[in-house]
């Protein structure tokens, strides 16, 4: 196994003889050290049989542009999005192309929640997934879709399931939480709109009520959306499932209480990750705007569902107001997952659908 990090000379100068140790929640522990950790890309996949991207979405362009050269051309090499949301399978049709040899892929979501790290040390693992679902491009072939879910088989301790399309991984509701609890929590109808809290506060153990009814907005607009796309293009995509119904499946019985969508996320024991927050120079604490957390939904989950919905003529209001407000709150636009996502779309699906049908 081969690492690649920006931060790779301080992860091999802290590691143990042993390697990293990761800690499961049952207390089970793993020990491994990496063949390699390096700065740089190319080194990194070099040869390799599968390549796993979990860079934030808004770095995975760069990391995908460096790795193109690298990758093998004589022999089948799978590379996937970890997780496959932000259009993966998108922008690297456009970094990589579509070659024979290449299995394009994401997964789902994560199959881990890493709850705590420590680089090049250990890192404690939660939120285990019960499956590992992936998605394919549309233009891998059968072959090499098999032989890659065949090896994360092997790799991952839970079933591996490839999905029908790879758009109930782009689908999937989770892109647009984080921001929808910052407005909420600093947005026009929070009274700390401008100002600095007074404590830390979890993403989702301290949801507000008002938090809670933003994000079942978001979550009602996503599946009309989803609707819409299902019976446009006449497919079926069962994964991209509404929040509530994607947490239960996902955590099942790490939810203390199933009663609704508010209280599963505020009892998720996967979810109990704090806000960043940094100190106010007139005191209290701020949101961290330059973590890649919020960046990463902003850019590339919200922005990409509001282009979608405006392309395919679902009104999408609550989600709108908010990715406006949370460009602004990070200071104006950046580079997205629209950049990558084709012009065409979804013109070139409805067109080659309507082929099908008189065929």
């Amino acid at each position: 196994m081969r690492f690649h990090s920006r931060k790779a000379e301080a992860m091999a100068a802290a590691m143990p003889t042993e390697g990293i140790t990761a800690v499961y929640p049952d207390g089970a522990t793993v020990v491994g050290r990496p063949a390699l950790i390096s700065p740089d890309v190319g080194e990194v996949v070099a040869g390799a049989d599968l390549v796993l991207v979990a860079q934030t979405a808004n770095g995975r362009p760069d990391v995908l542009a460096a790795a193109a050269p690298h990758l093998s051309t004589d022999k089948p090499v799978a590379i996937g999005g970890m997780p496959g949301c932000a259009c993966f399978d998108w922008l690297a049709e456009r970094a990589l192309g579509l070659r024979d040899n290449l299995a394009i892929f994401g997964f789902l979501d994560v199959p881990h929640v890493a709850a705590r790290a420590e680089p090049g040390v250990r890192v404690e693992l939660g939120g285990i997934k019960a499956k590992a679902h992936v998605g394919f491009h549309e233009a891998t072939s059968a072959v090499l879709k098999a032989q890659t879910t065949a090896l994360l088989r092997r790799l991952l301790p839970m079933p591996v399931e490839p999905l029908g399309h790879y758009l109930e991984v782009t689908l999937t509701p989770l892109g647009y939480m984080h921001p929808t609890v910052l407005y909420a929590l600093f947005g026009p109808y929070s009274q700390w709109d401008g100002r600095p809290v007074r404590e830390s506060r979890r993403w989702f153990t301290d949801l507000t009520e008002l938090g809670g009814y933003f994000i079942k907005r978001c979550d009602e607009e996503q599946v009309r959306l989803t609707r819409a796309i299902e019976s446009a293009f006449g497919v079926s995509l069962p994964m991209a499932e509404p929040l509530y119904d994607n947490l239960i499946s996902a955590y099942g019985d790490q939810i203390g209480d199933h009663s609704t969508l508010y209280t599963v996320l505020r009892t998720c024991k996967a979810y109990r990750s704090f806000i960043p927050m940094v100190e106010a120079p007139e005191g209290g604490l701020v949101f961290k705007t330059d973590h890649p957390i919020l960046v990463e939904d902003v850019f590339y989950g919200m922005a990409f569902l509001v282009e979608m919905g405006r392309r395919m003529g679902v009104s999408m209001p609550m989600m709108s107001e908010i990715h406006g407000w949370a460009v602004g709150f990070l200071g104006g636009p950046q580079a997205s997952a629209v950049d990558y996502m084709p012009a065409d779309w979804p013109s070139r699906v409805l067109a080659r659908s309507a082929r099908a049908s008189v065929a």
